[in-house]
């Protein structure tokens, strides 16, 4: 079985304490147009900017955000909603802490098994995992945006 991770980091102008209690809020505050379905939060992925116009829209499930050391770290997991078996579930941690130059620095960990077996193995290999980094790195872009945008609305 092949995982593949995904990592991408990005720091904030907003101090780690207008960042903190945004984490331990609703995640509908900072992820990216979110909305409620069946009591799960769903969001439309967009891959390969406006020019290819994909989007798929995903459940995502995010855990309460967990004290670390000097900062916060919150679990997210998201699956496809529709055909979820043609898709990779995507595993991820967000890492907040506060940064020494000022600020917050922001950190999402991320983890998939392209599903299908060999071929979806090669598939990724040949071209998804690109597909997946643009997709997952734009997700990253927007709640990081959302979290500076609600952090900035605190202050």
């Amino acid at each position: 079985m092949t995982v593949v991770e995904l990592r991408f980091r990005r720091r904030l102008s907003s101090d780690f304490e207008l960042v903190r209690p945004v984490l331990e809020g609703p995640p509908e505050r900072w992820l990216p147009a979110s909305r409620q379905a069946d009591g799960t939060l769903v969001v439309r992925l967009r891959a390969g900017g406006p020019a290819l116009g994909l989007s798929r829209e995903v459940r995502v499930s995010v855990g309460r955000a967990q004290l670390f050391g000097w900062g916060l770290v919150v679990a997210i997991e998201w699956r496809a909603a529709a055909h979820p078996g043609l898709y990779p579930v995507l595993l991820g941690y967000l890492r907040a802490e506060p940064a020494p130059e000022g600020g917050t620095r922001l950190r999402f960990d991320s983890r998939y098994t392209p599903p299908g077996g060999r071929a979806g193995k090669a598939a990724d290999r040949a071209l998804l995992h690109r597909l997946a980094r643009a997709t997952v790195g734009s997700f990253f872009a927007e709640f990081a945006t959302g979290v500076q945008d609600a952090a900035d609305g605190a202050a």
